[in-house]
């Protein structure tokens, strides 16, 4: 009876959070976090989180964009750059897995 009770106490209960900049209390949702009064980030986000975010978004930069207006020949230069660098760089990883797995 106990767990039920708590269990139903826990899905009603939101997790809140009060904003630094206005002091209006929000409650925080996975996708919206900014204030609801000021309209400001109610978690800010850290050097190293932004920095994180900013090479996961140029890490598929690496990679030539194939357009639908390429001649046949840059279609078929950019296919082959692509893949011999996605091998180039799964073998890089392999060995540097290796190399931080291996013994001792």
């Amino acid at each position: 009876m106990a767990i039920k009770q708590f269990i139903k106490f826990a899905a009603m209960t939101t997790r809140q959070i009060r904003c630094k900049h206005c002091g209006h209390w929000n409650v925080l949702l996975e996708d919206k976090q900014e204030c609801e009064q000021c309209k400001k980030q109610l978690i800010e986000i850290s050097e190293a989180e932004s920095a994180s975010l900013e090479r996961r978004k140029t890490a598929g930069e690496m990679l030539l964009k194939i357009l639908e207006n390429d001649a046949w020949y840059v279609v078929l230069y950019k296919r082959v750059y692509n893949a011999v660098t996605v091998v180039f760089l799964s073998i890089v990883g392999f060995f540097l897995w290796l190399f931080v797995t291996g013994p001792g």
